[in-house]
């Protein structure tokens, strides 16, 4: 592994910029060079090639070739297009290209702020392998407290870029922006959200595109996911972003997860019920569900149905099990409707799915 010292950030900005362009790299070693034209190619084969040929020749190249690698990854344009691309074999070895850069000594913050959003959307990837190389990625170019210094300093560029994502029409980018959102929310638990991050997260959570999954239960199933993800965490750590103020047909996200619970597949029932669990504590979100409900019905009705089909499916039947007594607890004015609907659906379920709802009696949902 090559030596890195301060010359790696001594090298002038305009010197960077005129060595690189959207899709050459211009320093010396043809190697490297080589490797880095490869990279921007669309062929995923020769994309692949590139990536690993990259992540190999990093550790012995010298400072000045490593900060215009740096650079490179920022400027071209490739650490987007490839952490976002269509084969998770081209996302994971992108991630991996990073890490070898940063751990070879590659001044990659210095410019964090191009790549921290395409890369900490990546450590929330629908494909586990990508996930896991875009941490371990992350963590090697912001090795403070595990990479959440790195993140607390970048939110707002990644919040910039997640918003953008989320406005697009790729299922996987909305899932992965949703998905990394959250993440960035669980970073601050060392750090506390405070009154800046605070006012980004309420901005994030009300663009039109980032609970519209919730609406009317549309919207892919991975993302709906992501989304309640999100809320859970939100409801933690920041309840203000998942309620709107009022006006309008605004409705905030808690309030969609909770009209939602009728109509959602049994595949998402453990993230749809730990997310109700936490945004029942929100009494806005409460509030504006009611509201929206009393239209046609009431909310204590629709989630008192959603109780009573989890009688056909034991995964169901689990999920709402171990969290309805939060949602109870959160907002007693419900307890009375779950209860009554987990005595029903009980006589209606199947041996298994009534073992798991009736172990829920209304002494626990009143605890």
């Amino acid at each position: 592994m090559s030596f890195v010292g301060f010359a790696a950030f001594e090298a002038e900005d305009a010197t960077l910029a005129a060595a690189t362009t959207r899709r050459a790299f211009a320093g010396k070693d043809d190697a490297l060079s080589r490797a880095c034209k490869s990279c921007g190619k669309k062929d995923a084969t020769t994309r692949l090639r590139g990536l690993a040929s990259l992540a190999e020749r990093a550790s012995s190249v010298d400072a000045r070739e490593l900060a215009l690698v740096a650079a490179w990854w920022a400027e071209s344009g490739v650490a987007r297009s490839a952490l976002g691309d269509d084969d998770a074999r081209v996302r994971e070895a992108a991630a991996k290209a990073l890490e070898a850069c940063a751990a070879a000594g590659a001044p990659l913050r210095r410019f964090e702020g191009e790549l921290a959003g395409p890369w900490w959307a990546a450590t929330a990837d629908g494909a586990p392998e990508v996930a896991r190389a875009a941490v371990a990625a992350w963590r090697a170019a912001f090795p403070k407290n595990g990479g959440v210094a790195g993140a607390a300093r970048n939110r707002a560029a990644i919040l910039d870029f997640l918003g953008a994502a989320l406005a697009s029409d790729d299922d996987a980018a909305r899932s992965r922006a949703l998905g990394a959102a959250g993440k960035l929310v669980d970073a601050a638990r060392s750090t506390g959200v405070d009154d800046r991050f605070r006012e980004l997260l309420r901005a994030f959570a009300a663009q039109p595109a980032t609970f519209k999954a919730l609406k009317g239960g549309s919207g892919d199933v991975l993302e709906r996911r992501a989304c309640y993800g999100l809320l859970a965490r939100l409801a933690a750590q920041a309840p203000d972003a998942c309620a709107l103020d009022g006006g309008g047909k605004k409705v905030g996200g808690g309030a969609l997860a909770l009209l939602a619970a009728e109509a959602e597949e049994p595949s998402n029932a453990a993230a749809l019920w730990e997310a109700l669990a936490a945004v029942a504590a929100v009494e806005r979100c409460v509030d504006e569900a009611a509201a929206k409900a009393a239209k046609s019905g009431s909310l204590e009705g629709r989630l008192a149905q959603a109780v009573r089909k989890a009688a056909k499916d034991r995964q169901v039947a689990r999920a709402v099990a171990e969290r309805a007594p939060a949602v109870a607890r959160a907002a007693p004015r419900l307890a009375e409707a779950l209860a009554a609907a987990l005595r029903d659906a009980c006589v209606a379920a199947d041996h298994a799915s009534a073992g798991s709802l009736g172990a829920v009696s209304y002494t626990h949902l009143r605890a």
